[in-house]
């Protein structure tokens, strides 16, 4: 990993001086681009072979899934219907695929397309089949370790955290991580309607963390890259969040709509544009609706973008940058178009902006963890984009329309109902997989049905979801071709085939079960504390004390128990008697107040002016501000030690013996 920490600080000044983007000529060459890209697909889509083609190769795809040669056969499609039902977890459908001996084909056929679509190889190249094999058989044997092993259900259910944990190198990048998400999450979860956002975040760390390990130069070799130390995995896992902060969080943030108001949006974009067009981070702008979320979110987007201009060396800085401007503006642009306004929009700019914002995203990813460039990659990563885009579209159809967003499709629909003469965008679809397939990737016949077998389970994911009459009625809405032989052909597999359970939907979902369970078990925890605090302070009250004439030495014991405070001693020590040695409420009692009288005593202690001199404490006056009297203070804090110690003394319900050994 490289670095700019060793710069001089002369250096660094002229690098800082010098370091303007020049963002509107970088989009305007993206969008040139895209502009060319879409010309080649318009063209492809108003040529009747390129449906014809599809169809001839489809029918061979067909024919040899029905050998069972390339797909999964009936069996194990049961078993992945498990999965999606929840019937079995992911880690016991992996271990019964193995039993069967068809772990190996399934694995290599699901992490040749990550690799493809996430990583940009070109899977007709040995050298990227070597890796694909290479990451199958380390699944496998993980798998077949647990096996031996009898793996535990909870260790099974983190199968994709077991090497975060198991590795010492990786362990403090992993805590680090789950912290700032934790932090994030505390920030935030109340404030967004969208809770999908830290697990768009994770799957952009993976993705970062997979181009370092698997797509990095051929020069750094395998055994360089076991031997790296937990700084160098540290820098990439927060290389990882940093990028996934000013990405898929941002646009949670940017399109929920109770976090920001319009006009809030409007300052949070252009604070985010200027910081990318310059290099430097914004100062931190006036809000209408200021607050402390809003400033955390700040705080942590600088963060980021300091991160990376103090991480990357010049050259992978500028790309980043660049690339990253380009991305938020096609972005921006999205996001302000409305679909109640559909016809002020053309199809055409609807899809320059689906290609700019589709492909940069992983060319982004690329530029973090090397400056080595790959025209090749740049080639078939802007290509590929589409595609995974127009699938994603296909999908959420019905929540885009829902929450008024245009996309390529939902505009069609939209525009259609006062212009039948419209062109259906769902052409370009299958024009965008001719271009993949057949100039893109050469009609390679593995890629090929890779990408054939994907097509047809995104649109799997639409009947699943919709049923077979609303997927039918969605066929002669949208989905449809000027082919009608294809379209039929292709409806009747998509209809009778099940669905696959690909192994990029298997981690996704895992992240989302382990996020879901954590976040259970978060409000499970403090429901369960806050139980336990409410019983503890019932505990506490001290009666006026009848040999006490005179004082009011109780008054300021009170105030000081009385202030509230996190009571994680009595916590605890509830939570042990309990859970581990059965103690009932009164066994508990008496050990919640000698615990907190003596914790009280030593802050009243703690905040007198010859120690700490603190005037406040747990959010109100401190006991001597209180009473303005550090003499008063110092007696109720030796009156609660020595309560402490008359409680503890007075205990029956615990054996004497062992009172005194915790006298």
């Amino acid at each position: 990993m490289k670095s700019s920490g060793n710069r001089t600080a002369t250096e660094s000044n002229v690098c800082k001086s010098s370091y303007k983007h020049d963002t509107a000529f970088e989009y305007a060459q993206a969008e040139k681009k895209a502009t060319w890209y879409l010309g080649r697909i318009k063209a492809l889509a108003q040529e009747p072979n390129t449906l014809k083609r599809l169809h001839v190769d489809f029918n061979d795809f067909w024919k040899e899934q029905s050998k069972g040669a390339f797909i999964s056969n009936q069996r194990r499609r049961k078993l992945m219907q498990s999965v999606e039902g929840g019937e079995i977890g992911t880690w016991n459908f992996l271990q019964k695929l193995n039993a069967r001996k068809e772990l190996d084909s399934y694995l290599t056929k699901t992490i040749s397309y990550l690799y493809l679509r996430d990583l940009g190889m070109d899977l007709s190249q040995s050298a990227a089949r070597q890796k694909v094999e290479s990451t199958v058989s380390s699944i496998i044997k993980k798998v077949e370790k647990s096996q031996s092993a009898n793996t535990s259900s909870d260790e099974k259910d983190e199968i994709f955290l077991q090497p975060w944990i198991a590795k010492k190198q990786y362990q403090p990048a992993y805590y680090w991580l789950m912290l700032r998400l934790s932090a994030l999450k505390h920030q935030l979860d109340d404030q967004l309607e969208n809770q999908d956002g830290l697990r768009k975040l994770v799957k952009v760390v993976a993705g970062i963390m997979m181009h370092h390990f698997v797509v990095r130069p051929t020069s750094q070799s395998t055994k360089q890259a076991k031997q790296e130390s937990p700084e160098d995995i540290m820098t990439i896992v927060q290389l990882g969040y940093a990028y996934g902060l000013t990405y898929p969080f941002v646009d949670d943030l940017l399109d929920a709509d109770s976090f920001l108001s319009d006009a809030d949006k409007t300052v949070f974009t252009e604070c985010l544009r200027q910081t990318l067009s310059t290099g430097k981070v914004a100062d931190y702008p006036h809000f209408e609706n200021d607050s402390k979320h809003l400033s955390f979110v700040y705080e942590e987007l600088k963060w980021a973008f300091e991160f990376i201009q103090e991480t990357l060396p010049e050259k992978q800085k500028r790309a980043f940058f660049l690339r990253a401007s380009v991305f938020f503006e096609s972005q921006s642009i999205d996001r302000e178009r409305a679909l109640d306004k559909a016809n002020d929009y053309s199809l055409n700019d609807l899809l320059i902006s689906v290609i700019l914002k589709s492909s940069s995203s992983r060319l982004i990813s690329r530029d973090l963890v090397t400056d080595v460039k790959d025209h090749n990659f740049d080639y078939r990563t802007f290509c590929f984009g589409i595609y995974n885009q127009f699938n994603d579209d296909i999908k959420d159809i019905d929540e885009d329309i829902a929450a008024n967003n245009v996309t390529p499709y939902t505009w069609f629909l939209t525009v259609r109902k006062s212009n039948q003469n419209v062109e259906n965008p769902y052409s370009y679809y299958w024009a965008v997989l001719y271009f993949l397939v057949y100039e893109v990737y050469k009609d390679n016949t593995y890629i090929k049905y890779l990408f054939f077998e994907r097509t047809v389970n995104a649109h799997k994911s639409v009947l699943q979801s919709r049923g077979l009459n609303g997927y039918k009625r969605l066929r002669v809405d949208l989905l449809h071709t000027t082919n009608k032989a294809f379209d039929e052909a292709f409806t009747q597999h998509v209809i009778e085939d099940k669905q696959d359970v690909w192994f990029d939907k298997l981690v996704s979902k895992e992240v989302s079960h382990w996020m879901q369970t954590r976040r259970e078990q978060s409000a499970s925890f403090k429901s369960a504390y806050s139980a336990i605090k409410d019983e503890i302070n019932t505990q506490l009250h001290i009666n006026p004390q009848s040999r006490f004439h005179h004082g009011k030495l109780h008054e300021v014991a009170n105030y000081a128990v009385g202030a509230g405070g996190k009571r994680i001693r009595g916590v605890i020590a509830t939570t042990l008697g309990r859970d581990l040695y059965g103690f009932d409420k009164p066994q508990r009692e008496a050990v919640n107040q000698l615990l907190e009288y003596m914790h009280s005593a030593s802050l009243i202690f703690d905040d007198l002016p010859s120690q700490d001199n603190a005037s406040m404490r747990r959010g109100v006056p401190s006991t001597h501000t209180q009473f303005k009297s550090v003499a008063k203070a110092e007696l109720g804090a030796v009156f609660l030690m020595m309560k402490a110690i008359e409680v503890q003394s007075s205990i029956d319900c615990h054996p004497p013996k062992a009172v005194l050994a915790s006298i």
